[in-house]
């Protein structure tokens, strides 16, 4: 798969860049050229509100969280015109040249939350799988949350603790816990074919959970 945009975050906002693919030769000892690129397609605030610390990709669609205990999945409107004010100060554009600014797309159309708890935090990180098909995020309390991305219906919910399982109603479909797991979950990962959680913690443990019948 040929990456085309990247994406970077800050304060309360969500930046897109364009990627241009790069020719370059396997086996050869020559270098291939840097682009640089300084000038975002897309950047928009209308999202979050604080420090947003994760982002990514779900095919066409964006996945960020910030710090206020919720994960949004959201469209970026990258299809109207950008705006040029002529009478502003020139920029330096990525091959070195001077273009004229321009105002940046900054529409977005919020399509699904995902309520977090105890995730108010700085750096906890989410993960989807490789199909985009569940998202994964623990918290500050040793928890891990699993949702189905493509589906807004309250499901089952499936809560392992301690190896015991228990159904219950809520809006995602997999708690994952364990008494010795009391530590601040910073980051999860799928296996390949998702049938696999890595998560590490704050306490310096890693857990793997695996996907049962």
């Amino acid at each position: 798969m040929l990456l085309r945009q990247v994406m970077m975050y800050n304060q309360g906002g969500v930046l897109v860049y364009q990627v241009l693919p790069i020719k370059w030769r396997r086996h050869t000892k020559k270098p291939f050229r840097t682009i640089y690129e300084q000038m975002p397609i897309f950047s928009t605030n209308k999202v979050h509100t604080d420090y947003v610390d994760c982002v990514q990709f779900v095919g066409d669609l964006i996945l960020s969280k910030s710090i206020a205990d919720k994960v949004v999945l959201w469209k970026p409107d990258l299809t109207s015109p950008r705006n040029i004010n002529s009478n502003s100060s020139k920029t330096c554009s990525n091959n070195g040249g001077n273009t004229q600014n321009q105002r940046l797309r900054n529409n977005v159309t919020a399509l699904r939350e995902f309520s977090l708890k105890h995730c108010d935090i700085w750096f906890i990180r989410f993960n989807a799988d490789a199909d985009c098909r569940m998202l994964a995020i623990g918290n500050n309390r040793g928890s891990i949350m699993v949702w189905k991305i493509d589906t807004q219906s309250s499901l089952p919910l499936l809560s392992v603790e301690g190896g015991k399982k228990t159904k219950k109603v809520g809006g995602y479909f997999a708690s994952l816990s364990n008494q010795h797991c009391n530590s601040t979950v910073r980051m999860v990962s799928f296996s390949p074919d998702a049938k696999s959680l890595i998560a590490t913690c704050d306490d310096s443990t890693v857990w793997k959970w695996d996907a049962i019948n």
